[in-house]
Order: structure tokens, then sequence, then C-alpha cells
């Protein structure tokens, strides 16, 4: 699954093909467009999709290595998510060793702790504010503010009953706003982290440009 309106994505699947399997997906997403076609489906034409490596990393808890938890009867555990900066930057949540793996352009490496191990989402918002959000243990959005500096927001309330139907996580300059089942965004938090009393609700996803929104309806 890509979300392509932040450059954010989760990772699904088997893990022992590496790393490198959710980047090359997301730069042939990217070198599509990562635009809605209105048009019928009838008549729009198959994408031609190029990708290249952007980087890859081995299993492992070093500096320049991805965490992973291999299990004998269940799905092993990995890196759950990433998201892209606009200077290019992958933040890679990497969630096995309690942090967020900054990978720069060149392939350099930098670590921003975490709070715990059970964050399943993350987002960079303007000013490379980084947002984390655990929906299913501690239930909060957490906003990273400083070197061990983070505050929290409760991620349950109205728009938001449960937190295992919250489906994509978005950060804007407003706030972080989560989604509730593919349908409506609650921000749940403004910029600073703090929570949001009146929970306001969005119906759709953001545009690129943060001018529109787009939802899916059923026409019969």
């Amino acid at each position: 699954q890509i979300q392509g309106v932040h450059g954010a994505g989760h990772v699904d699947g088997h893990l022992d093909g590496g790393a490198v399997l959710t980047l090359v997906a997301l730069v042939g997403w990217l070198a599509w467009g990562g635009g809605v076609s209105a048009r019928h489906p009838a008549a729009t034409a198959t994408p031609t999709l190029q990708t290249t490596t952007v980087f890859q990393l081995p299993w492992g808890d070093g500096a320049q290595a991805l965490g992973r938890r291999p299990a004998a009867e269940s799905a092993p555990e990995g890196p759950h998510s990433f998201a892209v900066a606009v200077d290019g930057r992958v933040f890679v949540l990497d969630q096995v060793n309690h942090r967020v793996l900054v990978v720069g352009p060149g392939g350099a490496t930098q670590s921003v702790s975490l709070p715990s191990d059970t964050y399943q989402d993350i987002a960079v918002g303007p000013g490379d504010r980084l947002w984390a959000v655990d929906r299913l243990v501690q239930g909060h959005v957490a906003l990273r503010r400083g070197a061990a500096d983070w505050r929290f927001a409760p991620v349950l309330g109205p728009g938001l009953p449960a937190g295992g139907g919250i489906s994509a996580l978005f950060a804007r300059r407003d706030g972080v706003w989560l989604e509730w089942a593919h349908t409506h965004q609650v921000r749940v938090a403004d910029a600073e982290g703090r929570p949001d009393a009146r929970r306001p609700q969005l119906w759709g996803r953001p545009t690129a440009d943060g001018a529109g929104l787009i939802r899916a309806v059923r026409v019969s």
C-alpha cells in the first residue's frame, strides 16, 4: 500500500526479499506521477512503471541496517512504514530497533530514537516534524519536538471509535490527521502536538497541493 499524497507508504508483505522492495515500489509509483484519473477505468491506459533502487540495507541492528524479528508460527516483523521528506530523505519506521532510520540521498543514515517499539506508521510534516502513531497499544500520536522531547495526543474519540479502523496518517501545516476506514479524516492534534478537543473532520484525502480532497464513491 503506497500513500502517495505525502510520499509515505506501508511495508506489507514477506520480509525475506529485503527492505529495498518498498523503495523500488515507491519510485515506480512516483515515475507514473501519482495522479488520480477522472476517466472511466475502461478508458485509462495501463501505465508503464520505471523503477530504480534508492538504497538497500541489510537486516540487523547496526547504524546502516533495519531490524527484523523472525517468528516461527506467525508473520515476521520488520519495518512497518516509511515517509519521504521534500529534500528526498527517506524516513523508515524501524520499530524493531526502537527508532526511525533516516537515509539521505547519498546513503548516509541518521537514527531517531522512538519512545517504544509499538508504532505502526510515521509521517514527516512541514519543518521536518516527525509524527508517529500507535493506534493499537498506547493509542496515541506522538510529535518529536527535540532529541528526547515528544508530545502525545490520544487517538480514540469522536470520529475514531477504535484503533483498528485507522487506515492512514497525514501530517499537515495545521496538525496531524488520522483517517478512519478510508472514509474521513479527523484532526487529533495541532501543529505543536497538542490534543485537538474539537476534532474536526474532512471527508476524503487531500490532493498533493492541499487545495482539494479526493474521495471514492460508489456509482450505481
